[in-house]
């Protein structure tokens, strides 16, 4: 008799744990580690990437175009 009172105590009480787990999940927003920043920071650091790649991809472009007006002054 004792230990069906003891396994319906601890049914009961892995039954309430349970359900307060599934109760604070809803209210809870979802789980990210603490070392990694929220996705608004990931899309400004895609952002400032991207910016980066097209500034050298513009200077290259101009270092070439320079490249091409001097060889055709060498030519002429």
């Amino acid at each position: 008799m004792k230990a069906t009172a003891i396994t319906g105590f601890c049914l009961a009480a892995f039954a309430v744990l349970v359900w307060c787990l599934q109760v604070r999940s809803f209210h809870l927003p979802p789980f990210r580690p603490h070392h990694l920043p929220p996705p608004m920071v990931w899309r400004l650091i895609a952002l400032e990437e991207r910016e980066e790649k097209l500034k050298k991809e513009q200077e290259k472009r101009k270092a070439t175009q320079e490249k091409l007006r001097k060889a055709k002054k060498g030519k002429k």
